[in-house]
């Protein structure tokens, strides 16, 4: 139908104009290359393992998904193989490419780093993701589950407490 078509068609051009907007970020930063259906948003390199080399961890966005929905991709190196591959992934609920957050905080208080990551869903509802780094099933790189997921229409806060001296000094 024409309402079909000019969807598609506003859509088509909203797609192209997230393209230009993120054409700016500097790919050679990327330690490996994405799919051809994923556009690179953010690019943090952060050391996730206490190994010597860095992670990076991306968000991503599919462009050929009509929901739209952001994905967490953590890149680590594998030293016996001398490069950088895709370890860890996560597709979240959120959408909006221009509201969403990404921290690292000790949350449960192991010395380890979880990803937090928050933002909106198609519906405007705030989304929240909380991951702990776990033994990867194949032995090789960093891997998290999740352990807090929430959506809701109203805004998610993490508490955050001082921490005893204790922990400070391990």
């Amino acid at each position: 139908s024409n309402i079909q078509n000019i969807e598609n068609e506003l859509n088509k051009k909203k797609d192209d104009q997230i393209l230009m907007n993120f054409n700016d970020i500097d790919q050679d930063k990327l330690k490996i290359e994405l799919s051809h259906n994923e556009l690179i948003l953010h690019i943090v390199n952060k050391n996730l393992d206490l190994d010597s080399d860095e992670e990076q961890v991306l968000i991503v966005k599919l462009i050929n998904d009509p929901n739209n929905p952001l994905k967490i991709v953590v890149i680590d190196f594998d030293p016996i193989l001398g490069k950088y591959f895709r370890s860890w992934e996560y597709l979240t609920s959120s959408t909006n490419q221009r509201a969403f957050n990404l921290e690292f905080e000790d949350l449960i208080g192991d010395f380890n780093l979880e990803i937090i990551f928050s933002g909106t869903n198609k519906n405007n509802a705030t989304t929240f993701f909380a991951f702990k780094k776990t033994n990867s099933p194949s032995n090789l790189g960093v891997f998290f589950v999740p352990i807090c997921q929430i959506v809701s229409d109203g805004t998610i806060k993490i508490n955050k407490i001082n921490r005893l001296p204790s922990y400070q000094i391990g």
